[in-house]
């Protein structure tokens, strides 16, 4: 089993993320990718990938630190501060031996309107910025991306958004949009970019028609798997009461995965192995 996008670095206490991981290992699992937000929690995931041999980490700079109001918001991240976030950004790359993508990275307008957020012009402007730069680091360092791209209710604005910069810059070793909630019409321009597209415990959900048509539109060569922990639990273990999810349980996620692919689970894997290898070369 292979997690390619979690949040590990968001559990604070050491022993309760040595058992994860141990849980994760004793159920199959063989790596997990520590997805940083920011310049804070991209020093804590490559702190992880150095204590923990089960993981690799990515580098990301998210778009919903512009967003006041978002769960990873940040008041120094302004148009005047990006120069300074950058180049601690680019020094953490630099210096870290664990790192083997950018991101997550991207755009996000559905808080931009969930949250009625006033400025909304001004922070797409931002995110388009942070987006760019992002990409620009990822060609400098032969990486690829991980992209965040969540659009508002009925709109793929921000998927177009994302596509259009990403023919502007460019992107040699491609990427994955993780967790893509956005219309299902957009997946052949992704994957017509190369790209994969990740998918987590949000296809289990009943109102996730969405997601299962994206699922029924991309080919098995182009899937990855991931928990997005702690968030996201499948709705099996939601009714057993699990309100946090963690990398053992991706397990229920692939099942559903395989079974709407009609494959068993164990091809299901196989596939994502040589997909995340295809992506991010030998790190398992």
């Amino acid at each position: 089993m292979i997690d390619s996008h979690a949040h590990i670095h968001m559990i604070e206490d050491d022993y309760e993320k040595a058992n994860i991981i141990e849980r994760f290992r004793a159920s199959g699992g063989k790596l997990i990718i520590d997805s940083g937000v920011d310049n804070k929690t991209n020093r804590k995931v490559e702190e992880d990938s150095t204590k923990f041999d089960i993981i690799k980490c990515t580098q990301g700079i998210h778009p919903e630190i512009f967003i006041k109001g978002s769960e990873v918001y940040d008041d120094n991240a302004t148009e005047s501060n990006l120069a300074t976030i950058f180049t601690e950004y680019e020094k953490i790359i630099t210096t870290s031996k664990h790192v083997i993508g950018i991101g997550e990275c991207g755009f996000d307008y559905y808080w931009l309107d969930k949250l009625n957020i006033t400025n909304s012009d001004e922070i797409k402007a931002l995110q388009r910025i942070a987006f760019k730069q992002s990409l620009q680091l990822a060609n400098k360092f032969n990486l690829p991306v991980i992209i965040h791209c969540r659009d508002k209710e009925c709109s793929s604005e921000a998927t177009q958004d994302a596509l259009r910069l990403l023919k502007e810059v460019g992107v040699p070793k491609k990427g994955v949009f993780h967790s893509y909630t956005g219309n299902a019409t957009n997946v052949a321009q992704i994957l017509e970019m190369g790209f994969y597209i990740s998918f987590n415990g949000i296809i289990t959900y009943k109102k996730a028609n969405n997601v299962r048509a994206i699922l029924k539109s991309t080919p098995q060569d182009r899937i990855l798997l991931e928990t997005d922990s702690p968030y996201l639990v499948p709705i099996k273990s939601r009714a057993k009461g699990r309100s946090l999810m963690e990398p053992s349980l991706i397990s229920e996620t692939a099942e559903y995965v395989a079974m709407l692919k009609n494959l068993e689970t164990h091809e299901l894997w196989d596939q994502v192995y040589r997909n995340i290898t295809s992506l991010f070369g030998d790190i398992i």
